[in-house]
């Protein structure tokens, strides 16, 4: 291994450090309450190593979104083999476990709680989170639709929001308003009968 080698691996494992440490802290204490230095000493290094690759706590926000969507995103863009999951339903249900895993919904908690950061925060989970989502559920609606399966001409922007809507309704609301958190079948079931209602709504008739 060279001298750069290291150095960029080392670099890469100090970056993961203080991501974890970040979504850790921000989760359970929220967005005003954790420090650069509390984030710096939690993760095992320096508050100038913090800034040496965040500018700020709002740069460092948008690293534990994309850490985030990056874990719960499908490795596999094609249909697998018979009775695996279709690709769409596959999609929704890491949606789910996304919105619904209480780090999603401690972040969320904790920066919305701060309403100078609200809107910050609205513009990082679209950047960050939502938005690489959306390319996914876009993709996959409009593939359906080229094979027949749903209306011709469909919206594809209103299909897509309304798909990600419903299982945002189920997951990240219930579990910010009420903290509950769907288990793997009970997520199954949410994400089924969304997907149902969907499908009456935007299959061609």
């Amino acid at each position: 291994m060279t001298l750069e080698e290291f150095r960029s691996r080392r670099a890469d494992q100090k970056r993961a450090a203080i991501v974890a440490a970040a979504t850790r802290l921000f989760a359970e204490r929220g967005f005003d309450r954790v420090s650069m230095a509390t984030l710096a000493e939690e993760a095992g290094v320096s508050t100038a190593t913090v800034y040496r690759h965040y500018e700020d706590k709002a740069d460092l926000f948008g690293a534990v979104l994309d850490a985030l969507v990056e874990e719960f995103l499908p490795r596999r863009r094609e249909p697998g083999p018979p009775g695996d999951d279709p690709p769409l339903t596959e999609l929704c249900l890491r949606y789910g476990r996304l919105l619904s895993t209480p780090r999603v919904v401690g972040l969320v908690r904790a920066v919305v709680a701060n309403s100078e950061a609200t809107e910050g925060f609205r513009l990082r989970l679209a950047k960050h989170g939502k938005a690489i989502f959306a390319g996914e559920f876009g993709r996959e609606i409009r593939r359906l639709a080229r094979d027949g399966g749903l209306e011709k001409g469909i919206d594809v922007e209103r299909a897509r929001s309304e798909l990600q809507g419903m299982i945002e309704h189920y997951t990240l609301v219930r579990g910010l308003l009420f903290g509950q958190r769907p288990g793997p079948r009970k997520l199954r079931e949410v994400v089924e009968g969304c997907l149902e209602t969907w499908h009456a709504r935007w299959a061609e008739h």
